[in-house]
């Protein structure tokens, strides 16, 4: 049962970890990523400045709360896994991270 527990927390928090710590240039991408995402529906949409200045702080608010839902679940699963556990689900996402970046990074070659 335990066994099982432990795999269900970390199949549920592992997505939200990784996106909480990200790669290299972490905040430079994720503003890029926002940036363009507004643009693209600034375009397509035929968005005010107004709209898009709402929308904006609207996506700020939005990515605050994922933030602190991460941080958080961070915290409840530290209270449950042994700080082997943790060390280990660790070493699991940068293997994680370490694949998507040499995935990225042969696509970028094609």
């Amino acid at each position: 049962m335990n066994k099982k527990l432990i795999i269900l927390a970390m199949a549920l928090a592992l997505p939200l970890t990784v996106s909480a710590m990200p790669g290299e240039g972490a905040g430079a991408g994720n503003e890029g990523k926002h940036a363009n995402r507004l643009e693209k529906m600034a375009k397509k949409l035929d968005l005010t400045d107004d709209q898009k200045a709402k929308l904006e702080v609207i996506f700020k608010e939005q990515h605050a709360k994922h933030k602190a839902l991460r941080e958080e679940t961070r915290e409840r699963m530290s209270q449950v896994l042994t700080a082997e556990q943790m060390e280990k689900m660790q070493k699991m996402k940068k293997r994680r991270q370490e694949k998507r970046k040499d995935k990225k990074a042969a696509k970028s070659q094609n």
